[in-house]
């Protein structure tokens, strides 16, 4: 019953930053992070932009704001076992307000295990799930470490780590310690079509590039200058890690061109790679007009940051096998789950059967685990068709 009433094509995701997060009922909710407060309970940190919802009325004709939120968190879908549920509710806000709020709701959810947080409207009429995936298996898992700016408000976009201060709380609040902040130097790394049975593997260094003390669970203040993805650990010998990207302009267009191989022929990609033809000229050869040119342009650069918000881990979410899949494919329709395998299903894929793709968990040291596509040859003319649908 549960499985089949929940959905995740625009949510799952395996950190603490969660932007753009919905169209229609909850297209007001702009951001979310999660953080393991205690070893019993998890804080859901909310960002809730007023100017997206729409008001209310009291008999007496005066109008306010609202916005509420059926929550509840589960170990497992075989399980089906729910730990805590309950509804988070802003109370009447003033129409006038238009600077967005940040509001914190606690669910229980002890340590040493994951969890599944599954949230929607709380009206009746809304029956669809939405559900992002919540790390509690090591004491060094990244849902216990809240980044924040001055004043402890929460950050929930990775552009904005670039030149600001800012300060890590830690739910291991009882002593103090030393924090390490450790960058992933990607080399290189190339995620090869569903179809191609021999992988290649990214070539990762693990860069030491901060520690900052901790005293009663808040670290001292510190700048991050460079883009990349950073790990979080109190102990580097430790299995489990927190991450997180850094986005600037240099690294998001790294990213941009790495995915690009995804729909480019070797030719192509190592002329746009070499900067021998621009990104628009390329688009352009593709697209056959400026109109179109700008509107694949736009969706493939959507496609990528979501891919990152959604399956950033032990690598950008878009250089896994889920964000690969992602920007060649999109959403998928359903997605199930079990303590070993995740399953991608689109239906009636190109008015033909179901597609389905399944993705093995792996531990990746240190971080945790990792989603690993089960490839086929059956996936060939998928792919290439799946290929040819951004190329039109």
């Amino acid at each position: 019953m549960l499985l089949a009433s929940c959905t995740s094509t625009k949510l799952l995701q395996n950190n603490n930053f969660a932007v753009n997060m919905l169209d229609g009922p909850l297209k007001a909710l702009t951001g979310m992070q999660v953080y393991g407060a205690t070893p019993d309970s998890i804080d859901i940190y909310l960002q809730i932009d007023p100017s997206l919802l729409i008001p209310h009325t009291l008999p007496d004709s005066t109008k306010f704001l609202s916005f509420s939120l059926q929550c509840m968190i589960f170990p497992s879908f075989s399980k089906k076992l729910i730990i805590d549920s309950s509804t988070f509710r802003t109370g009447h806000l003033s129409i006038n307000q238009t600077e967005k709020l940040i509001f914190k709701h606690s669910l229980k959810a002890p340590l040493g295990q994951s969890y599944y947080l599954c949230f929607k409207p709380s009206s009746e009429k809304f029956m669809n799930w939405n559900f992002t995936y919540v790390d509690r298996n090591f004491v060094q898992s990244q849902n216990h470490f809240l980044i924040n700016f001055d004043y402890k408000t929460p950050v929930f976009h990775p552009e904005d780590f670039i030149n600001k201060p800012l300060f890590i709380q830690y739910s291991q609040s009882n002593k103090d310690s030393v924090l390490f902040l450790r960058r992933v130097d990607i080399a290189s790394c190339r995620r090869v079509p569903p179809f191609m049975m021999k992988t290649e593997t990214c070539n990762l260094k693990f860069t030491q590039t901060k520690s900052v003390k901790i005293h009663e669970g808040k670290s001292e203040r510190f700048l991050l200058d460079k883009g990349g993805l950073y790990l979080i650990q109190t102990d580097t010998s430790a299995l489990g890690a927190g991450s997180f990207l850094v986005i600037n302009q240099e690294f998001q267009h790294w990213l941009y061109l790495t995915s690009l191989r995804y729909i480019t022929d070797n030719d192509e990609f190592v002329e746009v790679w070499r900067g021998d033809i621009g990104l628009l000229d390329f688009w352009e050869n593709i697209a056959g007009s400026t109109q179109r040119t700008i509107e694949l342009s736009k969706r493939f650069n959507y496609a990528v940051n979501m891919a990152n918000l959604l399956f950033t881990r032990t690598l950008p979410g878009c250089l896994t096998d889920r964000g690969m899949i992602y920007i060649v494919f999109g959403p998928p329709d359903v997605i199930y789950e079990d303590d070993e395998l995740e399953t991608w299903v689109y239906r009636g894929f190109r008015q033909q059967r179901d597609l389905f793709f399944n993705f093995r968990k792996e531990w990746i040291i240190p971080v945790g685990f990792e989603y690993t596509l089960e490839r086929s040859p059956e996936y060939t003319q998928l792919w290439y068709e799946a290929i040819e649908r951004w190329r039109r």
